[in-house]
């Protein structure tokens, strides 16, 4: 008959594995969700500076038209 602190020991190794893989399928989960916040944030900033672009290209192109009067 296996001895109880062997099986005690045994029980507390598989707590440990398990609880280590929970966290890294956790860990992932966070790290997705971090990575689609990110994507979020590039876009919208992209968005934002070709934006920003246009309106300065078409101030430039005021002041060019009001030069050539």
């Amino acid at each position: 008959m296996i001895d109880l602190s062997v099986l005690t020991t045994i029980g507390a190794i598989v707590f440990i594995v398990v609880f280590f893989i929970y966290s890294k399928i956790q860990l992932a989960k966070q790290h997705e969700k971090i990575k689609k916040i990110n994507e979020e944030k590039y876009r919208e900033t992209l968005r934002l500076a070709e934006e920003r672009h246009k309106e300065c290209i078409s101030k430039l192109d005021e002041i060019l038209r009001r030069l050539e009067k």
